[in-house]
């Protein structure tokens, strides 16, 4: 549209850098596809705990090793007091 009134030279450098852009996020987006189906299927990454783990799954391992360390940790400072006290 705004190209209609650009010299053809330009428009012609406008319409290969596009081009090139459009090939640049397709092989992104097949990558991406690629990369996360391969963490789907069995015996893909993530079965081999690879070094590219998702972000989310690195937190929620973190947490679960924070609050084992956590109860680890209660249960040695704790009286000694009987288990079934409140019953």
């Amino acid at each position: 549209m705004r190209r209609k009134d650009t010299d053809k030279k330009e428009r012609f450098d406008l319409m290969a850098e596009d081009a090139r852009e459009d090939e640049e996020f397709r092989r992104n987006v097949i990558e991406s596809l690629a990369y996360t189906i391969s963490r789907i299927l069995p015996g893909g990454d993530a079965a081999k705990g690879s070094s590219r783990s998702d972000p989310d799954a690195q937190k929620a391992a973190e947490a679960r090793r924070e609050a084992e360390i956590l109860r680890a940790s209660a249960g040695r400072n704790a009286p000694n007091m009987p288990r079934n006290q409140g019953q």
